[in-house]
């Protein structure tokens, strides 16, 4: 799974349980951590404060509702820190899209940097 590969890549840089918001597959939980919290993306920016030191994986269709929530916030922007997209051959043949968030300051360790597989495309 993509989504937990990514988050291994930089584990030790983001100890913190992952977040995601979007989607909602057991195998991501089990793959990721036990201890990941799957949610809205309206509720993204209060877990992100609350677990400072983790990524969150926010599907496209929940990116509004995740920026809404951190607009009316007023918390600190987390910074986009790379991209996966892929497909859940267990539920569905469409492609999911995920964009990785997370809380500056990031850490200045090279080591911190997502693989350049999980760089996004330019906006």
């Amino acid at each position: 799974m993509r989504l937990a590969e990514a988050r291994e890549a930089v584990r030790s840089c983001y100890p913190d349980p992952p977040i995601i918001a979007g989607y909602a597959e057991p195998s991501a939980v089990f793959l990721m951590d036990l201890e990941t919290t799957v949610t809205a993306g309206s509720l993204v920016p209060a877990q992100l404060n609350a677990t400072p030191r983790a990524l969150a994986f926010i599907e496209q269709r929940d990116k509004a509702r995740f920026l809404e929530a951190l607009e009316a916030s007023g918390s600190e922007k987390p910074i986009r820190v790379g991209c996966v997209s892929g497909r859940n051959a267990f539920t569905s043949r469409r492609w999911q899209h995920f964009e990785i968030y997370a809380k500056p300051p990031l850490p200045s360790d090279p080591a911190c940097t997502l693989p350049a597989r999980y760089q996004c495309d330019a906006e």
